[in-house]
Parts: structure tokens; sequence; C-alpha cells
């Protein structure tokens, strides 16, 4: 699933096809792509959830990297996403993820784990997987 050495605190799990992180596509019209931005995975055990939960989605196809915050960080710029989406396990619920979308006036506090992913709970979406 996740290639690579060992997962590192300093580092996230992305899912990328052909070179690219998958990408979330959050918004209804076709012409606007403000909100559209990589899918970031907290860990291994989250991305396993991810794909337990959703075992037909196309990530299960995808190749699984650890990538270091630095990397994530060059990916903000004038061109770059203005949304991080995170899938991160649930501190309640051992059974359960959360998926909330980061803007980027937080995205290096959160990237580089200066700002817990815990703090966006009460706005974070919260993903059922069968156990």
């Amino acid at each position: 699933m996740v290639h690579g050495a060992a997962w590192a605190e300093s580092e996230w799990v992305v899912p990328f096809t052909d070179g690219h992180a998958f990408i979330y596509h959050g918004h209804e019209d076709p012409e606007d792509h403000s909100d559209c931005g990589p899918q970031i995975f907290c860990c291994p055990k989250a991305s396993r959830k991810y794909l337990q939960r959703f075992p037909e989605c196309d990530m299960n196809k995808a190749d699984w990297e650890y990538t270091p915050a630095d990397d994530l960080i060059g990916w903000i710029g004038p061109q770059g996403p203005n949304v991080f989406y995170f899938y991160f396990c649930d501190p309640d619920d051992p059974m359960a993820l959360r998926f909330v979308g980061i803007r980027l006036a937080d995205i290096r506090s959160v990237l580089t784990k200066h700002l817990s992913l815990d703090n966006f709970l009460e706005v974070a979406d919260r993903i059922e997987i069968d156990g």
C-alpha cells in the first residue's frame, strides 16, 4: 500500500496517480476550481481505514507515498491549491475517520504539526468504518 521507508511523524500519507496527488473536487461549478485540493492522510492507519470503507474507489489503485511536510508546503504558491483536504483518525472512535478541508491560513501550521487536526473536530465530517 504505502511505498518507501517507515512512516515518520514529520510525514503525511498521500495517494498519487500518474505522479499527481489525488485531488478532492470541493465544488459544484465545473469552471470554479478554487476549492480543489490534494487529499492528505494523517498516517497509514487512516489510509487503510479509508480503503476499507471505500473498497471500490480509485485510490485503491493509487501509489501511496510517505510525503514530508516540506514537500507538501512546496505545493503552495500562486498556482497552487487554496485548500488541502485531510483524513485523520477520530480521537473518540477507533472505527471512524474525520475529513476536513483546511485553508491556506492554517495549512503550514497543520502540515508542520504545530496546529493539531483535532482543532478542527467541530467542523470535520465523520466517516464511519464498517468493523
